[in-house]
């Protein structure tokens, strides 16, 4: 084989590695930031929401050293070496060692990854639920108490997954592929499963508020007006989607027909890091409302979103029970 085989998308280079691995998180600790800043001026209290966010930024951050060894032990990328040359040998050996740099950090990045999904997740759900809760055992409650459940349970359930895939031998998951297909079954196939239940969830939590959001007395354009501000994480979703697609992609191709192992898995991972990012970013944007509102908006635009959003940063007790509780405002 005198060169790897083309897969239908672009690989990441290793500046763009570096870039992800360290704009993004600076990116999240400066929302993350704010978002206490907004909490301190507001004088509102430090809840499970943002807590939660200062995890999934802890997780993030790790992920981006992650990157930054790969890309410092040429890994992360770069081409990996072809098995071949003079000395066969020397140069599978060669590979297998790029391989297994690749793999350990892989390993590793995609457990931070998993628990960094599950915290940004259950931020917004919980944000939802400091917003919205009215009424205990209300729709809302129920079916915002079963979200927190699934998605504890989906990311106790990953993380375990891709621990033990291999049962008590983690080795293998650095291990020639060959042993890791003959003992650990297809390593492509928890990964798909993760990628494509990630989006589902994803959807799931966005969705949340837009029952509570159409039942306003308002005119459809204003409701549109505020689901957009409540489902700006749409912008993370079109990497998920992008992610996904670049999975399917590489798991309808065997390991043997040839392609770049660690260039590809430096792509898949890379949008993985943009995907957390943009949940995390996008999660506390609402949150700022004091000071989005001070960007030059459109008038009415202006009107509507400061209308909205200030209910995010009231300082009252229930702050949507203003909001909610018109029977004016709110269709039975």
């Amino acid at each position: 084989m005198s060169e790897y085989s083309k897969l239908p998308f672009a690989f990441i280079t290793p500046s763009e590695v570096l870039a992800a691995a360290i704009v993004l998180p600076l990116l999240c600790i400066f929302f993350i930031a704010v978002r206490f800043y907004v909490r301190h001026i507001q004088k509102q209290e430090i809840s499970v929401d943002d807590w939660m966010g200062v995890v999934a930024m802890l997780l993030i951050i790790g992920m981006g050293v992650c990157l930054i060894i790969g890309a410092e032990q040429h890994v992360m990328g770069y081409a990996a070496p072809l098995p071949e040359g003079f000395d066969p040998q020397e140069a599978y050996q060669e590979f297998l060692g790029s391989y297994e740099k690749e793999a350990k950090i892989e390993f590793y990045y995609q457990l931070l990854m998993i628990v960094a999904y599950g915290f940004i997740k259950l931020s917004l759900v919980f944000f939802y639920r400091r917003l919205f809760f009215v009424i205990k055992w209300s729709t809302f409650d129920i079916v915002s108490l079963a979200y927190i459940a699934i998605i504890c349970m989906w990311t106790l359930a990953f993380f375990l997954l891709f621990l033990f895939a291999c049962k008590s031998k983690i080795y293998l998951h650095w291990a020639p592929l060959s042993d890791v297909e003959n003992q650990c079954g297809d390593p492509l196939a928890p990964e798909l499963g993760l990628v494509i239940s990630d989006l589902i969830t994803d959807l799931m939590v966005l969705a949340l508020p837009l029952p509570i959001i159409w039942r306003l007395r308002v005119s459809t354009a204003r409701k549109i007006s505020i689901t957009l501000v409540f489902i700006v994480g749409l912008i993370a979703i079109a990497a998920s989607i992008t992610r996904m697609a670049i999975y399917i992609i590489v798991s309808y191709r065997s390991f043997s027909s040839g392609y770049d192992i660690d260039q590809t898995v430096t792509t898949m991972l890379w949008w993985s890091m943009v995907e957390a990012c943009l949940g995390l970013i996008t999660s506390c944007l609402p949150v700022l409302s004091p000071l989005l509102r001070k960007v030059t908006l459109p008038g009415s635009l202006t009107s509507l979103v400061d209308r909205v959003l200030k209910v995010a940063t009231s300082p009252e007790t229930d702050p949507m029970v203003t909001f909610f509780s018109n029977p004016v405002m709110v269709q039975s």
